[in-house]
C-alpha cells in the first residue's frame, strides 16, 4: 500500500485590486456584477443598474434586434423628454426607469459584455495559464465569460506538483472556490485581462 503524498501550497496569490465580489441583482446580470466588481476593484463606483443601463442603451442606439434594445431606447428617450432632463444617463433617468414596469423588465432581463470604461484591458479568447497568472502576479484581474456567464478570477494557488487552481467568484451565487485552471480554461471562450 502506498503513502498518498501530500500536496502543499507554494505559491498563494491575490491580486491587489480584488476587493471582493459583487452578486449578480439579477438573473441575466453577471456581465454587470462582473463589470462592478472589477470597477471597484480598480476605484471606480458603478451601480449594475447603471452598467445594464449603458449596454441596453448602446444596443438600441445600433438598433440591434435583440432585448428589446430599441423600444428601450425610444421608451427612455421618451422619458427624457417628459421630465425635461438633462440627458439620457443613468443619473438622469433610472429613477423613471425603475418605476415603468415595462422599461424596467427591459433592463432587468438585459445582458450583455463586460462594460470597462476607464480601465486598460486586453480582449482576448482562451488564455494559457501563463496569460493568467502574469496578469493576476500584475495584481491585474480576468474575466472569463463563456456563451452564457461571465466569471472574475483574481488570484491562484499553486501547488507543490505544479497543479495550479484559479481563484474564481461566481457572481450567480457570490460564491469564490479554487478551480483547476484546467476546468476554468475549457470554459474560458472570451477574457479580459484587465491591469489598470
Amino acid at each position: 500500500m502506498t503513502t498518498p503524498i501530500e500536496l502543499t501550497v507554494t505559491a498563494d496569490v491575490t491580486s491587489s485590486h480584488w476587493l471582493g465580489g459583487q452578486q449578480q441583482a439579477t438573473g441575466a446580470w453577471c456581465f454587470a456584477a462582473a463589470t462592478a466588481t472589477v470597477q471597484h476593484g480598480f476605484g471606480t463606483e458603478i451601480s449594475q443598474g447603471e452598467i445594464a443601463h449603458k449596454v441596453l442603451m448602446a444596443r438600441g442606439e445600433a438598433n440591434d434586434p435583440q432585448q428589446n434594445a430599441a423600444q428601450y431606447l425610444v421608451g427612455v428617450q421618451n422619458l427624457w423628454a417628459l421630465h425635461n432632463l438633462n440627458d439620457t444617463s443613468w443619473a438622469s433617468v433610472g429613477q423613471y426607469v425603475n418605476t415603468d414596469d415595462t422599461l424596467r423588465g427591459y433592463l432587468r432581463q438585459s445582458w450583455g459584455s463586460p462594460l470597462l470604461e476607464g480601465r486598460t484591458s486586453n480582449l482576448g479568447g482562451r488564455l494559457t495559464e501563463s496569460e493568467i497568472t502574469t496578469t493576476l502576479d500584475n495584481n491585474g484581474l480576468v474575466l472569463s465569460g463563456n456563451a452564457m456567464h461571465w466569471k472574475v478570477i483574481y488570484g491562484y494557488l499553486r501547488y507543490s506538483d505544479g497543479s495550479l487552481k484559479l481563484k474564481v467568484y461566481d457572481p450567480m451565487n457570490g460564491a469564490s472556490n479554487p478551480v483547476p485552471a484546467a476546468t476554468v480554461r475549457n470554459d474560458m471562450q472570451v477574457s479580459y485581462r484587465i491591469t489598470a
